[in-house]
């Protein structure tokens, strides 16, 4: 018994994937929210592996999205305590302040 079809599942996860896009574009001041719309867009490719290896009966997409998620963790703790260490050092953590410093 399905409860949805794998189209329905295909639909959300495309819009997860470009809204992620949007956020990535548009929000170019912000790093935190730069850095939330990435990790948005990696959840709706780690979505789509695992409804093609439902769809397809295979287990690969299921264990290539156990990888994923294992370094998309590390990718977002490393890059928080990244900013918090530069929030203390410097007070901000604007692209507007990170460019000035290092150009």
């Amino acid at each position: 018994q399905k409860l949805m079809s794998f189209e329905f599942y295909i639909f959300i996860s495309f819009q997860l994937f470009f809204i992620s896009l949007i956020g990535i574009v548009f929000n170019q001041n912000h790093v935190l929210f730069t850095l939330m719309s990435l990790e948005i867009l990696l959840i709706s490719a780690s979505l789509l592996f695992v409804l093609s290896s439902m769809c397809f009966n295979d287990i690969t997409g299921q264990i290539f999205v156990l990888f994923l998620l294992t370094v998309t963790a590390a990718e977002s703790t490393i890059g928080l305590v990244l900013f918090i260490l530069f929030f203390k050092l410097r007070g901000t953590i604007d692209y507007v302040f990170l460019r000035l410093i290092y150009s």
